[in-house]
């Protein structure tokens, strides 16, 4: 396929702030996508989440040093929920800003369609992981892959546009389940959309993070 006539992807943001209120427009052909399930992972990033540079830089820090770690977020879309995911995602790696030795993908799904949701349930399932919210999240991993494996997080509730998520709570939950090594680095993160087929729109009104 040849991007401007079969797909057309594009990012509009306010150059004052560059994590608020940014546009995400994606239009694919209507037939179901090929065997990766996702047609790319248009998104906003935070520090350096794969190999990138960020306007606010983020110092990398090792899962058993991290004191806080929440993203506070706003996002709305006028999409056909069954054709994208949605999710906030981030990788752990054994160096510090080395995005060639990642030994985990994580990720936090703030919409996830049927076939997502079939999916997660046909990688070894983690259990339920319930955050300092009260919210509960099915969480499952996908192993064998480049990435040293792909850890999701899907929601109770379906569809949450906005709200906090408690990373540092599910690396540990992680952690105790011996899937997440202490020594491991954080380095940045973003949130974004996948699509899978057809056309649509994502506004992210805020992405924002504490951390320390």
């Amino acid at each position: 396929m040849k991007e401007g006539r079969d797909y057309r992807n594009t990012i509009t943001y306010e150059t004052a702030a560059v994590t608020n209120n940014v546009q995400l427009t994606w239009r694919w052909p209507k037939q179901p996508s090929h065997k990766c399930g996702v047609l790319g992972y248009n998104h906003i990033a935070w520090g350096n989440y794969d190999n990138g540079s960020t306007a606010t830089s983020v110092v990398p820090r090792q899962v058993k040093s991290i004191g806080e770690l929440t993203f506070a977020y706003g996002i709305d879309y006028a999409a056909d929920p069954s054709e994208f995911n949605g999710l906030m995602e981030f990788y752990l790696t054994s160096a510090a800003n080395r995005a060639d030795l990642k030994k985990i993908e994580i990720g936090f799904f703030w919409q996830a369609p049927g076939v997502t949701q079939t999916w997660a349930k046909t990688t070894r399932q983690l259990g339920v992981f319930t955050d300092r919210y009260g919210k509960r999240w099915n969480v499952s991993r996908e192993v064998g892959t480049s990435n040293g494996g792909y850890v999701t997080f899907v929601p109770f509730g379906g569809y949450q546009g906005y709200g906090t998520i408690d990373a540092k709570g599910a690396v540990n939950w992680l952690r105790g389940g011996g899937n997440v090594n202490g020594d491991w680095w954080f380095n940045g993160a973003a949130r974004g959309v996948e699509p899978i087929k057809g056309f649509g729109i994502a506004i992210v009104r805020w992405f924002g993070a504490t951390y320390r």
